[in-house]
């Protein structure tokens, strides 16, 4: 493992544990673990409906049946797994990530829920991964592309595993490589964040009023983890070249994710001024969107191996 890798590994082990330990900040939320912007925006873009994500809907619409043989590339903390076993979209699971420290918690959690018989963890860093020929029903894919350099490698070996027929479904972040915003995303994001009250702008783990949001330098993103959008922006060409895509919905983030991060803790659902404002600055993301005045960052795809 290449000493980037062996960083990347350890930096998404530590988010993991202190994930399932409770030590990440409470007063930190990125867009989409809010479950606000979750109910009242990504739920009903891609499902229709408020009470129903991305993984229901695929149960509902692909999966009368459980799958034979599901695989998760990229699991971390194994969330998805444990979703997708409780709902029963496929009886057995593979699952790998590069992180020794998530794998062991994805099995931890696992064997706690008495589901271990159904899924199989494995560390693998996907960049150099080989499958198995035709063995799976189901590839599933959950913001782990967007850290993956060797994308054409990674998919030539998902549509080798896939059996005739076989579904590759990803969630996942599609926007400018390593978080490099555009000028003009930036532009809308901080006439808006200037034009919302100063109690939304209050940054909820300092306290400090957020007045101005910034595109991080390309020197601190690599520091951080040079995995993060390392090749995002190539993810939709390289699948639909090597794939069949039979669904696609474009869910957003453009904007939300640059103007809601954290400060989406402010809003409370019970508060209708809250409500019709966060209505209101997701209204403005999506007719940007419709007019293709800016892209969407985010999308859901289901494809098929041609």
């Amino acid at each position: 493992m290449s000493e980037d890798s062996e960083k990347i590994a350890e930096y998404w082990g530590r988010l993991a544990k202190e994930k399932v330990q409770g030590e990440t900040p409470s007063r930190r939320c990125p867009w989409t673990d809010s479950s606000l912007i979750q109910k009242y925006y990504i739920h009903p873009t891609i499902s229709g409906r408020m009470d129903a994500n991305w993984f229901i809907w695929v149960k509902e619409n692909f999966f009368f049946e459980p799958a034979e043989r599901a695989l998760n590339l990229g699991c971390g903390d194994g969330c998805l797994e444990r979703h997708g076993a409780a709902i029963n979209v496929f009886k057995y699971c593979d699952a790998f990530d590069m992180s020794p420290g998530a794998i062991e918690i994805a099995k931890a959690k696992a064997e706690e829920l008495g589901i271990q018989e159904r899924i199989h963890y494995e560390v693998a860093d996907a960049n150099q991964i080989h499958l198995k020929k035709a063995v799976y029903d189901v590839v599933f894919s959950a913001m782990a592309l967007h850290h993956i350099e060797n994308l054409e490698h990674v998919l030539e070996e998902i549509g080798g595993a896939l059996k005739k027929d076989g579904l590759f479904i990803i969630s996942e972040y599609v926007g400018p490589n390593h978080f490099q915003w555009t000028d003009e995303q930036l532009r809308v994001a901080n006439d808006l964040l200037l034009l919302l009250p100063e109690r939304f702008r209050i940054d909820p783990a300092t306290g400090i009023v957020r007045n101005r949001i910034d595109r991080q330098p390309l020197s601190h993103m690599m520091a951080i983890d040079p995995s993060e959008g390392v090749r995002s922006e190539d993810i939709i060409p390289l699948i639909e070249e090597r794939f069949r895509v039979i669904k696609r919905i474009d869910y957003g983030g453009t904007i939300l994710n640059l103007l809601l991060n954290d400060i989406i803790l402010n809003f409370d659902e019970n508060q209708p001024e809250d409500m019709a404002i966060l209505r209101l600055i997701f209204y403005i993301e999506k007719f940007l969107i419709r007019k293709k005045i800016l892209d969407s960052d985010f999308t859901f795809m289901v494809a098929q191996k041609r």
